[in-house]
C-alpha cells in the first residue's frame, strides 16, 4: 500500500498561482482570527455585548476584502519592481495605485458598514461616511499596500536567487537543458513564473558572485551559471566577452570610450557603462575591422 502524502498531492494538482492563493488565504485567515480576538477582548473590557461570531464576521469582511485586492498588487509589482536598481521609477506607478486601491477599499468598507447599520439610504450618506472614514484612516490602506508589495517583491527576488529556481545549477545538466528549449533561448525560473528569454532581447550579462545577471531592458534575471558557460551556450555572434565579468550584445552598443583612469568602456544605448578589457578591446577591433 502506498502512503498518501497530502502536501505532495496539493503541490502536484495545484498550479503555483493556486498555491499562492492558498497561502494568501491562510495568512489573512490568521490575521482575521488574531484581530477578532483582540477586538472582542477590547469590546468585552468596555462592556459591549457583542458575540465573538459577529466580531469574527466583521473582521472577515474587512480583511478578506483587502485580500481580494492582492492579485492586482502582485501583478503591479511584478511589472514594476520597487527593489530593482531603477526601482524609484516605479514610484510613479505604485503611488497612484496605492491611492486608488485605498480609496476603493475605504469606499467599500463605508458601504458595508452602512448596510450593516441599515443606514444606506442615499449616496450622500455613503459619501459622508466615506469622507469621515478616509479622513481618520486613509493611512491604513496605504501602509497595507506598501507592506504587501514590498514583502511580495522581496520574496520573489529571494526565490529567484535560490539555486533550485535557476537554470544550469550543475554544468553536467547542460545538454539536457539545451534539448529542453529551442536554440537561441534561455529559460529562467522565478518564484511563480518561467521566463523564456530570446538572445536578441538580452542587452548584456554581468557576473554576480556565483551567479550571472542577465539584463533585458529595465529588468534583470539571476541564474546560477558561470559567464563561461553562458558564453558557450549563446548561439549568436552578436555577443562579445568584453571583460571577464561581462558579456555585451553588440547590437546594443552606442559608443566605446575611456574612463579617467585610462580603461576602456562600452556605452550602451540606454547609457549603461560596461567594462572593456584589453583583450576584449582587441576582439572588438577584430569584429569591427577598424581601429577604435
Amino acid at each position: 500500500m502506498t502512503a498518501i502524502n497530502g502536501p505532495s498531492i496539493i503541490k502536484r494538482h495545484l498550479s503555483k498561482q493556486g498555491r499562492l492563493a492558498l497561502t494568501v488565504a491562510g495568512i489573512y485567515t490568521l490575521i482575521v482570527f488574531v484581530t477578532s480576538i483582540q477586538l472582542f477582548s477590547c469590546q468585552a473590557k468596555h462592556g459591549f455585548s457583542v458575540s465573538f461570531a459577529a466580531t469574527f464576521l466583521w473582521e472577515s469582511k474587512v480583511w478578506y476584502s483587502w485580500a481580494a485586492l492582492t492579485p492586482i498588487m502582485f501583478r503591479t509589482v511584478r511589472r514594476h519592481s520597487i527593489l530593482e536598481r531603477a526601482g524609484f521609477r516605479s514610484l510613479a506607478v505604485h503611488m497612484p495605485a496605492s491611492v486608488l486601491l485605498g480609496t476603493a477599499y475605504l469606499f467599500y468598507l463605508s458601504g458595508i458598514n452602512l448596510l450593516y447599520e441599515d443606514k444606506l439610504h442615499s449616496f450622500e450618506i455613503l459619501w459622508g461616511r466615506f469622507a469621515n472614514v478616509a479622513f481618520e484612516s486613509f493611512h491604513i490602506p496605504l501602509i497595507l499596500y506598501w507592506a504587501t508589495v514590498t514583502v511580495y517583491d522581496a520574496l520573489t527576488k529571494y526565490a529567484s536567487h535560490r539555486p533550485r529556481e535557476s537554470i544550469d545549477v550543475n554544468p553536467l545538466d547542460k545538454p539536457a537543458r539545451r534539448d529542453a528549449r529551442k536554440p537561441g533561448q534561455i529559460v529562467v525560473k522565478e518564484f511563480d513564473r518561467v521566463h523564456v528569454l530570446r538572445e536578441e532581447e538580452i542587452d548584456w550579462i554581468e557576473a554576480a558572485d556565483y551567479y550571472a545577471k542577465i539584463h533585458v531592458g529595465k529588468r534583470s534575471y539571476l541564474v546560477r551559471q558561470s559567464l563561461n558557460s553562458l558564453e558557450n551556450s549563446l548561439l549568436s555572434d552578436r555577443f562579445l566577452r568584453s571583460h571577464r565579468s561581462a558579456i555585451v550584445n553588440l547590437t546594443r552598443m552606442e559608443t566605446v570610450g575611456r574612463k579617467s583612469g585610462g580603461s576602456h568602456i562600452i556605452v550602451l544605448r540606454d547609457g549603461t557603462e560596461v567594462k572593456l578589457s584589453k583583450a576584449g578591446h582587441s576582439r572588438l577591433r577584430k569584429i569591427l575591422r577598424k581601429p577604435i
